[in-house]
């Protein structure tokens, strides 16, 4: 004997209960990955905000300490060396104006900025 049309839609109401319980799963499990990579995505960038915030402080660290050994070397020699116009160094390409002390340049450079017009020499 076949099944009454009552338990035939009972079982197919439980199949559907089944898939649609599948699908919110997998929805659950898809919602889940996606808020970890956002996770994931949030921590990468606070790291590399804080590298950006290292990498300025050591920036600024460093040109500080060229300033103070500017500074140092104008006063042992004597001589001190300005930029007369904005040049830009090629090994970090840092940038310097006018007015700006580069007296720690090696003495080679320091000769062909001088010979260019680039840099200014002062006997202090």
């Amino acid at each position: 004997m076949g099944k009454t049309p009552e338990q035939l839609a009972a079982e197919a109401a439980a199949k559907e209960a089944k898939a649609a319980e599948a699908l919110a799963e997998k929805e659950a499990k898809e919602a889940q990955e996606a808020q970890e990579a956002a996770d994931k995505a949030k921590a990468d960038a606070e790291l590399a905000d804080a590298a950006v915030a290292e990498q300025e402080r050591l920036k600024a660290e460093a040109e500080e300490a060229d300033k103070a050994a500017a500074e140092a070397a104008a006063k042992e020699g004597g001589k001190s060396f300005t930029v007369s116009m904005r040049i830009t160094t090629k090994e970090d390409g840092k940038q310097y104006e006018i007015g700006d002390d580069v007296s720690h340049f090696d003495e080679a450079l320091l000769a062909k900025l001088v010979e260019r017009g680039l840099v200014n020499q002062s006997k202090d």
